[in-house]
Formats: structure tokens, sequence, C-alpha cells
């Protein structure tokens, strides 16, 4: 099973590589627009920072520590 699923997610991959692959990696986020829609929206963080779309992670960070701290 690992190694289907392994394949099937290369499979999967394998059509985005050659845009990946020439992608400015010094652009901003907001910069990689050539970048095609299915792998821009994966990217979780881009130079160290959370993209947009996961902000939402600091938050939850943040109420983790609190809660903790409780």
């Amino acid at each position: 099973m690992p190694k289907e699923a392994s394949n099937h997610f290369g499979d999967k991959l394998v059509p985005f590589t050659k845009a990946v692959a020439l992608s400015n990696p010094d652009a901003s986020f907001e910069e990689m627009t050539d970048l095609p829609p299915e792998i821009r929206n994966a990217l979780i963080c881009c130079h160290g920072e959370l993209t947009p779309k996961f902000k939402y992670i600091e938050e939850m960070r943040k109420i983790r520590e609190q809660t903790r701290k409780h």
C-alpha cells in the first residue's frame, strides 16, 4: 500500500515539475504567479514565513501555548 501511494503521488506531481524547476526561488510568494495554482495553493511556507492561506497556524500555536501555561 505505501509503495502504491508513493507511486500515485509521484505520478500526480510529475506534470508540475517543469514549472517548479523553472520558477524563481528568490521570488516572494506574491510574485510566484507563474506557479500552477495546484502548487501555489499547496505552499505552506515561503522564505520561512507561513503563506496567507496558512496564517491560521500561527493563531493555533498561540492558543496551544496559552493552554499549556494554564
